[in-house]
């Protein structure tokens, strides 16, 4: 399963805010620090607004301020805003934006031991040419759901998967056992990786073993173009994440692999639908990409 790290690209220290950001913290009050925090909207901002105010309580000479910025657009934000002084002292960023954060000179190298307190995936990800750059703060990935009012039991093979569609799907009815973001490379590496293509190599970061066109990558995509022949034979276009979204909670749909995001121990499902995209009337699987999403807790347990 693939999974993406989101990474909080945390100045260590307020010299290095200086020397990357915006040239220097703001104490134009009375001698207080002033920190410029960006990370995205809804359950991202709740979370980091009540990081900030655990912070300022236990330094009460520093005020942190939020700013609105999806972490998919800090790095395009850091590159103009930070040399104009005017960028964040703290944001949130995908995994793979540290390279060319790190060769724009946006980001400082973290000297802290993240091996003794993240988990493997998240220390690997967060590791740019053998040194650390900012702190993990989740792992994204996506899990399967169905509808138990249909299906007792989820399937554990693509077989099964296709035995059942056999004698659900219906394309006139526009029914189909499962639906997902069929153009979203995101979810179709599953079909590579399951068939043992490692992309750029075990640990995603050797530009000489793309492994794009080697026969395990070849392999899972023959397989997934027969998936899509036999199982999910619709135009990718019509396949938006709201369709898939909309047709597993408001359909008949089976199961649902969405990509749900699990912050301190609560999920959240925000549904969205557009009207003037038609809707399946059954599919008891769906992936989906950007409703919920699962995030995961990345340290290390005690004990």
């Amino acid at each position: 399963m693939m999974k993406k790290i989101v990474a909080v690209l945390a100045m260590v220290s307020i010299v290095g805010v200086a020397a990357f950001a915006n040239g220097g913290a703001d104490k134009s009050k009375a001698g207080k620090v002033t920190l410029k925090v960006w990370e995205s909207e809804g359950s991202e901002k709740d979370f980091m607004l009540w990081a900030a105010d655990e912070f300022m309580k236990a330094n009460p000479n520093v005020e942190v301020i939020y700013e609105p910025v999806g972490h998919v657009d800090a790095r395009a934000k850091i590159e103009l805003d930070g040399p104009a002084g005017v960028g964040a002292d703290v944001f949130v960023a995908p995994h793979d934006h540290i390279g060319a954060l790190v060769a724009g000179g946006h980001v400082l190298m973290n000297n802290n031991d993240l091996k003794a307190s993240f988990v493997d995936a998240a220390v690997t990800a967060s590791t740019y040419q053998g040194k650390a750059y900012g702190f993990p703060l989740a792992i994204e990935t996506y899990a399967l759901f169905y509808n138990k009012d249909i299906l007792k039991t989820p399937p554990k093979t693509w077989d099964e998967v296709a035995a059942f569609a056999k004698t659900w799907n219906d394309k006139g009815q526009n029914k189909y056992a499962i639906v997902w973001e069929a153009a979203n490379a995101y979810f179709d590496y599953i079909f590579m990786g399951g068939f043992g293509a490692q992309l750029f190599g075990p640990t995603g970061a050797d530009r000489s073993k793309h492994n794009i066109n080697s026969a395990a990558a070849v392999n899972g995509l023959k397989y997934f173009q027969n998936v899509r022949k036999t199982i999910l034979d619709v135009p990718s276009a019509d396949l938006s994440g709201d369709f898939c979204n909309s047709s597993f909670i408001e359909g008949d749909h089976h199961r649902s692999l969405e990509d749900r995001r699990l912050q301190e121990g609560q999920r959240e499902l925000r549904h969205r639908h557009d009207p003037r995209v038609p809707r399946p009337e059954g599919s008891p699987l769906v992936i989906l990409r950007r409703a919920p999403r699962l995030r995961e807790r990345l340290h290390r347990p005690r004990g």
